[in-house]
């Protein structure tokens, strides 16, 4: 197998049907679509179901089928899960904490504190290792008396995952900051506003 067809195993490509609809992918891996406006990428993971745009076409389109409308479905967070984070948080402020959430097949999750090391302006820590059947599904992080923001850190941590990210900052103040994101390859999309 030579690297071409390699990585289109690894990532088929697909011309959508101008008659018949989309099958779904419905084990874990991704593959990209044709579309009539562009290229599109869709995501399955136990925990995720992701089809978006990737590159869309300026004017022209091409001869094959439509995508109607990007979908995107993720789990929630146990919000015992994020107020046990928050606490923990504010404990550690000014330094920086974080926390893993995996996911098993069943649907349990499981908080991972992993090995780490805080200052108020950074977290060094090891990547946990899941259970098998498990996926991590949210890395979370506080920026202690800083508001909450993805810095080129976190943007350099997340390439190449697909997982949610969040990080809780202002832990100092009546009220926490919180910013959270997709990412999945190529696609980063915010989760708040």
């Amino acid at each position: 197998m030579n690297k071409d067809q390699f990585i289109q195993k690894l990532y088929p490509t697909l011309p959508v049907s101008v008659i018949a609809p989309m099958e779904r992918l419905n084990t874990p891996g991704s593959r990209y679509w044709i579309a009539n406006d562009g290229l599109w990428v869709e995501t399955y993971r136990p925990w995720l179901y992701l089809l978006q745009p990737v590159s869309v076409a300026n004017k022209g389109t091409t001869p094959f089928g439509v995508i109607p409308a990007p979908v995107l479905e993720l789990p929630k967070l146990p919000r015992a899960v994020l107020t046990e984070f928050v606490e923990r948080a504010i404990d550690a402020c000014p330094n920086e904490i974080g926390c893993w959430i995996f996911l098993d097949t069943e649907g349990r999750h499981r908080l991972v504190w992993h090995d780490q090391v805080g200052t108020p302006d950074l977290l060094h820590y090891t990547r946990p290792t899941p259970n098998p059947g498990e996926s991590l599904v949210w890395d979370i992080h506080s920026h202690g008396k800083e508001p909450a923001y993805f810095s080129s850190i976190d943007d350099a941590d997340d390439f190449g995952d697909t997982k949610i990210s969040m990080v809780i900052g202002s832990l100092n103040e009546a009220e926490y900051t919180l910013a959270a994101r997709l990412t999945s390859r190529e696609i980063t999309i915010t989760l708040n506003s």
